[in-house]
């Protein structure tokens, strides 16, 4: 069992880059191949753009799979692996019979701008990793349910909407994790490659994508506005401006990571294709509207209103065929993925049914700045947010079209941000409860970065104007930055110590249950500690996972008994009734808590007794970690 932060962790980091750029590269040949495109193949596109298209082949993979009910084992995905690095070899060794060729090809690669890109992204991964350098799974809440969902289409080898063996009974419908679980088969698919369990292969997966978006938008921006200094600008302000990973440590977001890492590829690919009409981007689009909707639905509603946009812009101008082309391809995605989304949406349903819209997910949020009653914060949400974008339109020039898409596109998230129950908009459209605050605020510092790079590009850089003033502005700047940088790294450290339970013992401690527990038994325990890691670990019950247990009855009555338990008021014969009624033999307590969270009073448990007779007993005892069982004889007890 390694670190996050270890050396063996830097190996498989790159081993997954290595992964997901052979199947990349093998999709983007089996393009050339088809469209019979004699351009060079094999590990010599767009760096991440290979990364986007091997990801997206193992969600379309899957998918496909699903609905023709073939199970991918661990041979099968090893094999199609090896068959892909084999067959790219081949065609590599064929275009370059030459050695010297090979070389030199790669040699092309070798210059001032990718250095630059090189040292940024090495710097990147250690802002990343360093924070995890004693920790063995990242941090926050959703990754233990992310690990789970992975855990289960690993157990089928296929796309599952059922929980299995870790809903006895409890949910009235699949969740939203289950059904979007891209991220979770991309997990998979590495993990059975590379022998590694679940949870940690996803935390490198995370961190891994994390730390590859900014080079993502150099990419885009480059290829989009032909500007180097602009991309290198834009990809800096990002990774200042972006709260990654410290916001998303606290409430997840491990879908939604992937998910910005398609879409700056997906831009970038619609801008090209809009400008050139090359069948291979076209192609490329095709694969992330097919595998982005499965990685994280809102990002895939982000990328959607952005096209939409994109095709507006474009469809009046000698370009509309190319943008007809986009929309017949969106139109076909869609069809392509309905027959699965349609049982997602009746899944959502039953859940909108029993819980009312809005209700999960949407505590905490009343003084945050989505509130348009605070005069304060709305005038600095107007000038970041509209003020900037309109004056950043009107200086554009040559580029006004784009700047025109992306201001139009803030200003629909923008909107999308605004309308929730705490503000004076609130438009109740279909499933505007996902469209949580928080998630569309983070994302804003995706479109506002490239705005306030454009802008900054072309005050300080294009202009000649006001040299003094622009060096004090530029020292002002660049002092914020620090600050900046220095905050999130700080705050990292901070959240990732604050929001992460995992230790050796509680590893120790899983090993002992897979030894002596069954699996059909069941173990209670909290959100405070490690008890959660347990399903994904060792594949052994849990009660009660909140986004698995979704029936509000069983959440109701288990907050009232998780209450009591707290502050000590619990009853004997209420718990005992509790616990006989969802069978429950076990209770858990981790090395440590996450977040400051309370969890159950142990002296209150262990101090508990009938007839005399004590009701739990220490089953398992080490460091902090442990098991109490309950008393075989007090479960007949007639109470």
């Amino acid at each position: 069992m390694y670190l996050i932060g270890s050396i063996e962790s830097i190996f498989y980091t790159i081993t997954i880059i290595i992964i997901l750029l052979i199947l990349g590269e093998f999709v983007n040949l089996i393009f050339k191949i088809i469209l019979k495109n004699n351009e060079d193949c094999g590990f010599f596109t767009n760096f991440p753009q290979a990364l986007y298209l091997g990801s997206s082949f193992i969600v379309i993979l899957y998918y496909t799979l699903f609905y023709l009910s073939i199970k991918l084992s661990s041979l099968l995905i090893k094999t199609i692996f090896v068959i892909s690095f084999l067959i790219l070899t081949f065609i590599i060794i064929l275009k370059y019979k030459e050695v010297y060729l090979f070389f030199r090809k790669i040699r092309t690669y070798i210059n001032f701008d990718n250095l630059i890109l090189f040292i940024f992204l090495i710097i990147n991964f250690i802002l990343r990793f360093f924070p995890y350098k004693d920790k063995y799974v990242y941090s926050g809440y959703d990754i233990k349910l992310y690990s789970i969902v992975a855990t289960r289409i690993n157990e089928e080898g296929l796309i599952t909407l059922s929980w299995g063996l870790y809903d006895n009974n409890w949910s009235i419908a699949a969740d939203s994790h289950l059904i979007f679980s891209g991220a979770s088969m991309i997990a998979v698919f590495l993990s059975n490659i590379l022998d590694i369990k679940i949870p940690q292969i996803y935390s490198l997966q995370t961190l891994t994508f994390n730390s590859l978006i900014p080079i993502a938008i150099y990419f885009l921006i480059k290829g989009v506005f032909k500007k180097k200094g602009l991309a290198f600008l834009t990809m800096f302000i990002f990774s200042i401006l972006s709260p990654y990973p410290y916001f998303f440590i606290q409430w997840g977001g491990i879908g939604e990571t992937i998910g910005w890492y398609f879409l700056a590829n997906m831009i970038l690919l619609s801008f090209n294709f809009i400008e050139n009409g090359r069948k291979m981007n076209l192609f490329s689009i095709f694969i992330g509207l097919l595998a982005l909707p499965l990685v994280h639905p809102l990002v895939y509603v982000y990328y959607f209103i952005f096209l939409i946009l994109l095709l507006t812009v474009n469809f009046k101008s000698n370009r509309k065929k190319y943008a007809l082309y986009l929309l017949i391809l969106l139109l076909l995605s869609f069809i392509l993925l309905l027959p699965y989304l349609l049982k997602g949406y009746i899944e959502l349903k039953k859940i909108e049914n029993e819980i009312k819209p809005g209700t999960l997910g949407w505590s905490g949020f009343e003084e945050t700045i989505v509130n348009l009653n605070d005069i304060s914060k709305t005038i600095i949400y107007s000038l970041l947010f509209i003020f900037i974008p309109i004056f950043t339109y009107i200086i554009a020039n040559e580029f006004k079209n784009k700047i025109l898409i992306f201001t139009v596109w803030i200003f629909i998230l923008v909107f999308l941000n605004i309308n929730n129950p705490f503000s004076l908009i609130h438009v109740q459209f279909p499933f505007w409860y996902f469209f949580i605050p928080v998630r569309v605020i983070i994302f804003l510092c995706f479109p506002i970065s490239i705005i306030l790079s454009f802008l900054s590009y072309k005050i300080f850089i294009v202009s000649t104007s006001h040299i003094k003033i622009k060096i004090i502005l530029i020292i002002i700047g660049l002092v914020l930055a620090c600050e900046l940088i220095y905050y999130n790294l700080y705050a990292t450290i901070e959240t990732v110590e604050w929001g992460n339970s995992l230790t050796i013992n509680d590893l120790y401690s899983f090993e002992w249950i897979k030894k002596n527990i069954n699996k059909e038994e069941i173990i209670m325990g909290t959100i405070a500690d490690s008890t959660f890691w347990i399903p994904s670990y060792i594949n052994r019950r849990v009660f009660c996972i909140p986004q698995i247990v979704n029936n509000f009855t069983i959440i109701s009555e288990y907050k009232i008994i998780e209450s009591k338990l707290i502050n000590g008021s619990i009853e004997v014969k209420e718990l005992i009734l509790f616990l006989k009624k969802y069978n429950i033999s076990y209770i858990f307590f981790g090395e440590r808590v996450e977040y400051d969270l309370p969890r159950y009073k142990l002296n209150i448990l262990l101090d508990m007794k009938i007839d005399g007779q004590k009701i739990f007993q220490i089953l398992y005892k080490k460091g902090n970690v442990l098991i109490l069982k309950i008393n075989e004889k007090n479960y007949q007890l007639k109470l």
